[in-house]
């Protein structure tokens, strides 16, 4: 079944809302105060993933149940937003043919699994992609995880639609266009559906199904149902009562055709009045359409507060996954750990529990509004109590695992789930929060017992450091602090003193081998006074002024001291 091209005409009337689902969750909770309820048309996500993995799985890549394992990771996905499920299969009343398949078919009888993954046969690499294996292989891990599941009487996508209109759920989660027609009025589409190259060969096979009118474009009935809706208000009526389509059914083909004809549509469609035919429509497609669209959900409650079945979870993994050993064990916490601290403190808020216990510490917060989430540090030795140590180390299993231990990294909750279940951790993490923004709008000192934060990096030369208690340290200015300043006796001021006590012109600081010129302008200064000589320094002829002693290794040195220029002998 599916209506050719419906979903292109939605689209151009309600072109939809890309949002995720932990945010529109947010939001279903903020108005009615519960989490969104969701029915999960099991049957098109078994043929996407079925169809989606099979140019993996028929080789010797994806592992053993790739398809089955890919959508166990996105039921996770789904749990972690915070959502309750509940996935309907199709039943044994459901059509012969169904997107492009046989539905009917011996009875399914469960396959033994190999021993690895590497072990596995060719017919056991094509017992992973077939329909009904897998729709027994996710009965039980969506079993396990807490999940209600069960068969509709006929189509899957009917029976969620009815679920909705009774109000057991709130939307309807599938990429069949016919949960339209069965009148369901949310519809979430999963946004990785659309790249599936498969699935659009799926939907190619439906268009060949010929089921509607020749010519007749979805566009065209929509404009039918707009201008003329007397046309499907009498198509409903002879749907819905089969003793009145003898006398009225050819009244209402012959009304159509003349506003065909005439263009009362926009533009004449003589060659689609033409093809209305004595054996158009089909009643047998709009019976298998009224039949299911007049059906009552088959169950009147659900059970939202399943209990998780780990230790069969994780058996189910080892046994079906080949998920095995230390290095496996690892990648099932990983994968699991947050979906279970989600479900338990689901479980705490619903029976009014403080969920705190599951929760090491609060670190940060991204977001406003319903897309606002928290990152916290989950007790993972409590929420997924398996001793991954104990697990051997087997050669073999390696993969692209290279961790051996948990790596216990903080993790994203929706912010009400954290709020609403952790009261008491919430209450603490805000309070510490609110001291700490105080601290940073007043610029006041820390709270007492705390030591001031040491700058960072080396200090520059010559900054006096703060010697007094409790006097900040002054901050580092920007960029490479300036050099400190050398101040050195040698200079040109010395040069008179020694021009009148030698006669004679210094060498040049900057070519030692050279003069300096007698261009080089001569200040006056009043020569220092020194100490008188001693009466053995006047016998041997010491001079009282600093000189400036020029040699090829050091061209200037500047002398402070009474030099002896006389020879010793």
């Amino acid at each position: 079944m599916g209506v050719k091209g419906l979903w292109e005409e939605v689209r151009k009337v309600h072109p939809g809302r890309d949002v995720s689902l932990a945010e529109l969750n947010a939001e279903h909770v903020e108005s009615t105060g519960r989490p969104m309820r969701i029915a999960v048309d099991a049957a098109i996500d078994i043929y996407k993933y079925k169809f989606g993995t099979d140019h993996v799985t028929n080789g010797d890549y994806g592992g053993m149940n790739a398809p089955t394992r890919t959508w166990f990771q996105h039921v996770l996905h789904l749990l972690a937003a915070g959502v309750q499920l509940v996935c309907v299969y199709d039943g044994p009343g459901r059509v012969a043919v169904k997107r492009g398949h046989r539905t009917t078919g011996p009875d399914y009888k469960p396959y033994t699994s190999a021993a690895a993954s590497s072990l596995r046969s060719e017919t056991e690499k094509t017992h992973g992609c077939e329909y009904k294996h897998m729709v027994y292989l996710s009965k039980m891990f969506l079993g396990y995880l807490g999940i209600h599941t069960y068969d509709a009487p006929g189509e899957g996508e009917a029976e969620c639609a009815a679920l909705e209109k009774a109000g057991l759920v709130d939307a309807v989660m599938t990429s069949d266009g016919d949960a339209f027609v069965f009148g369901a009025r949310t519809i979430l589409w999963a946004q990785h559906a659309k790249d599936g190259e498969a699935m659009v060969r799926v939907f190619k096979i439906w268009k060949r199904q010929n089921l509607g009118l020749r010519g007749c474009s979805p566009s065209l009935a929509f404009k039918i149902a707009e201008k003329k809706p007397k046309h499907c208000g009498l198509l409903w009526t002879l749907a819905r009562n089969p003793s009145l389509r003898a006398a009225q059914l050819p009244k209402w083909r012959n009304c159509l055709a003349e506003d065909l004809r005439t263009g009362v549509f926009g533009q004449k469609y003589p060659s689609i009045a033409n093809s209305l035919s004595d054996k158009s429509p089909k009643l047998s497609v709009i019976d298998n359409y009224m039949k299911e669209i007049e059906k009552q959900p088959t169950i009147k409650t659900i059970d939202w507060s399943r209990d998780v079945d780990l230790p069969e979870l994780r058996k189910f993994t080892e046994v079906y996954f080949d998920w095995k050993y230390r290095q496996y064990a690892v990648k099932f916490v990983r994968a699991t750990v947050v979906p279970l601290l989600v479900h338990k403190l689901l479980r705490c808020r619903e029976l009014g529990r403080d969920g705190s216990e599951w929760i090491l510490a609060i670190t940060l917060t991204k977001g406003t509004g319903s897309a606002r989430e928290i990152r916290v540090k989950p007790d993972h030795d409590r929420v997924v109590p398996i001793r991954v140590l104990d697990e051997p180390i087997v050669e073999g299993y390696e993969g692209n695992l290279k961790k051996m231990e948990v790596d216990k990294t903080p993790e994203w909750l929706p912010y009400w789930l954290v709020e609403q279940a952790c009261p008491s951790l919430f209450q603490r993490w805000q309070e510490e929060h609110a001291r700490k923004n105080k601290r940073k709008s007043t610029g006041e000192d820390p709270s007492e017992g705390t030591t001031p934060k040491r700058a960072r990096g080396r200090p520059p030369k010559g900054q006096a450091v703060a010697a007094v208690q409790g006097q900040a340290t002054p901050k580092r200015g920007p960029g490479r602090p300036p050099k400190p300043k050398q101040h050195s006796a040698a200079g040109k001021s010395c040069v008179p003193a020694l021009e009148r006590s030698t006669g004679r012109l210094p060498l040049d600081p900057k070519s030692p081998n050279r003069r300096a010129t007698d261009a080089m302008p001569h200040k006056a200064s009043s020569a220092p006074a020194y100490p008188p000589l001693t009466p053995n320094q006047a016998r041997r002829g010491c001079l009282t002024e600093p000189r400036l002693v020029a040699s090829a290794r050091s061209p200037s040195l500047y002398a402070s001291e009474v030099i002896d220029l006389t020879d010793d002998d």
